[in-house]
């Protein structure tokens, strides 16, 4: 082969090698979930496989949304959306693919239940994770085990928050639970391990880490730990008062749980023995409404009372006041379309936009979101205290059509990689293409 030859050769392969470095030389992780439903969505909603690549540019991990637990056999429940992971890992090689377990979709009752099952029961369980997981061409598992949540408190004294959690570290069933789980947790572990696959753990709202995770005891068998640390206050969980659905630090302005904000949340699991880079915050790409009424008053400042659950939004009926940012975004200045324009608010504590009732007492919101802006101020706390990355969930709710506020798609999901120095990935070239070229390219040279 002449000099020239081998200089083109090498080029070529120089650049094939680069385009598959396995990560950024920044240690930071961006997990990024994808609801596979969205697949199969009409319309607006409408997420395509051209839309998720775009995604995984800006991704480290990614995390599959689409799997359940089956009662009594435990055995994996898939959604009816098509999971392929062969064309997201030829382009972007450096990506880690997780299948998730649970969530906010599925009940809690065969969670508990599995970890009440006999040993034999559960092996076999774990054996089906590991088969599916490989089977379906993933890195790992994430389990985000949807267990029983806190139940929102009327009374919202400190005193009351303490004597309710008094009581229920009295209860020993939990002991149990927080036990079975660091059983069960320890055996995957191990299974994976011979596997050669991951295993990830994502802490969903809400679920009271006191109760169920023994975090000196269970953060080693995980990669990394995302904590969901939003959704405090919900429509759903608070039909009357609407609040900061996922403040960075506590307002004491009012009489508000203590636990039910982003900076409680991580300091508790610092504070029981997980290492900060272990951790992942937890970032939702879309807000919390609520309907104001007359009485709800004319300021919007929370905490808002008389409010109603069952939001109608312009035209629209939320469905558990979820209202993605997209949706926020179109009735913000300078967008308002639509025909309903907020008065947006940012302290330091988050965003809320609103809208008082009009004389009839209708047509009056309130909604709790964090927009690229202060998703990119939480990232700014992750960096602050040295935690391992951001989950952002999820990025189907993120404006991944450019809809709003210029051009760039996925705002949220750029603002807080940007944050945390990530760079985005390009799209690779597959080895075939390449081949292809360097032998057009030997050609021409003769």
């Amino acid at each position: 082969m002449s000099l020239i030859k081998s200089i083109v050769w090498l080029s070529f392969m120089l650049s094939f090698l680069e385009s598959t470095a396995s990560q950024n030389a920044n240690s930071k992780r961006l997990v990024c979930y994808f609801n596979a439903d969205s697949l199969l969505a009409n319309g607006y909603a409408k997420f395509t496989m051209a839309h998720l690549n775009r995604a995984a540019s800006l991704c480290t991990h990614l995390a599959y949304d689409s799997a359940f637990l089956q009662p009594q056999s435990f055995a994996l429940r898939l959604s009816k959306a098509p999971i392929t992971t062969n064309d997201i890992r030829l382009q972007y090689p450096h990506l880690k693919l997780y299948l998730t377990l649970g969530g906010d979709k599925d009940g809690h009752e065969p969670y508990i239940a599995l970890l009440a099952s006999n040993r034999s029961q559960q092996l076999k369980f774990i054996q089906n994770c590991v088969e599916e997981v490989k089977r379906l061409g993933f890195d790992g598992l994430d389990l985000a085990f949807p267990l029983p949540r806190n139940k929102p408190s009327e009374e919202t004294s400190v005193a009351m928050f303490f004597k309710d959690l008094a009581k229920i570290w009295s209860d020993k069933k939990m002991d149990k639970y927080k036990e079975k789980y660091t059983s069960l947790v320890n055996e995957m572990k191990e299974a994976f391990d011979k596997a050669k696959l991951s295993l990830v753990m994502t802490v969903l709202p809400n679920v009271n880490s006191s109760l169920y995770f023994d975090v000196p005891k269970i953060q080693h068998s995980f990669e990394f730990i995302n904590l969901f640390a939003f959704d405090f206050n919900t429509p759903e969980r608070n039909p009357s008062e609407a609040d900061y659905s996922a403040p960075l630090f506590m307002n004491r302005k009012q009489h508000r749980l203590p636990y039910a904000n982003v900076d409680f949340q991580v300091s508790h699991w610092l504070n029981n023995g997980c290492p900060a880079s272990q951790l992942n915050l937890g970032v939702a790409t879309y807000g919390r409404a609520w309907n104001m009424t007359l009485e709800s008053g004319l300021s919007g400042e929370p905490i808002v009372e008389h409010t109603l659950a069952n939001v109608g939004f312009g035209k629209h009926f939320l469905k558990n006041g979820s209202i993605s940012w997209t949706n926020i975004c179109f009735h913000l200045p300078p967008q308002q379309r639509h025909g309903v324009s907020l008065s947006q608010i940012t302290d330091e504590y988050g965003n809320y936009a609103f809208r008082p009732a009009n004389k009839n007492g209708t047509r009056g919101y309130w909604i709790s979101f964090d927009d690229p802006q202060f998703a990119a101020r939480k990232a700014k706390y992750v960096n602050e205290k040295a935690l391992g990355g951001v989950a952002v969930f999820d990025i189907n709710r993120d404006d991944f059509k450019s809809i709003c506020r210029g051009t760039e798609g996925f705002p949220i999901l750029q603002a807080i990689r940007r944050t945390l120095n990530i760079e985005q990935t390009p799209q690779r070239r597959s080895f075939a293409t390449l081949q292809k070229k360097l032998a057009n390219a030997l050609k021409f040279i003769g």
